[in-house]
């Protein structure tokens, strides 16, 4: 497993010793980094050290699309959910039962005492992974990315371009 990022853990003292600020409402400090894996036959993989905190017994499993999944927290989806239908343009442009359709679709996952856990076969499926694949899991805030690796290359291949024009005159926060 290739891990290439990670978060600081909720609650943990600053170098000042201050407490760290509250938590966003999606209940956990925002993910970040991508590990790349092997998906194993049976569709169990083991979350990377960097997502362990966040997940305690379960979590949700979206399909965005027939891109990519996206693994939630609970209360991360419930946040989600609430605020995907609450917008005025949702609200004017998308069936009020799209919203009750995100449960609907959404799979709930055991996640196991070692941060395991199984990607169901029907969402595998959906995006197109197969057994024995690289996958990339890529932390995007609220969610974890779950990609087929050979997808996420074609689609996010531009990633350091897009933080360079984003960055690239940043001078930093004022003091």
């Amino acid at each position: 497993m290739e891990d290439l990022g990670g978060i600081e853990h909720a609650g943990s003292a600053t170098a000042t010793g201050a407490s760290a600020p509250a938590l966003p409402v999606f209940g956990h400090e925002g993910f970040t980094g991508i590990t790349r894996l092997k998906l194993p036959a049976n569709g169990r993989i083991a979350l990377p050290a960097h997502l362990k905190g966040a997940f305690a017994d379960s979590a949700k499993i979206l399909p965005i699309g027939r891109r990519f999944l996206n693994l939630y927290t609970p209360a991360g989806f419930i946040a989600m959910a609430n605020d995907a239908g609450s917008s005025a343009t949702a609200k004017a442009v998308v069936d009020p039962r799209v919203r009750k359709r995100l449960h609907i679709l959404a799979a709930t996952v055991s996640v196991d005492s070692q941060s395991r856990l199984v990607l169901p076969p029907e969402m595998r499926d959906l995006v197109g992974i197969a057994p024995g694949e690289d996958i990339v899991l890529a932390g995007a805030i609220e969610a974890v990315e779950i990609w087929p690796a050979r997808r996420f290359d074609e689609e996010e291949g531009g990633i350091l371009d897009d933080i360079e024009l984003l960055l690239g005159n940043y001078e930093g926060l004022p003091e």
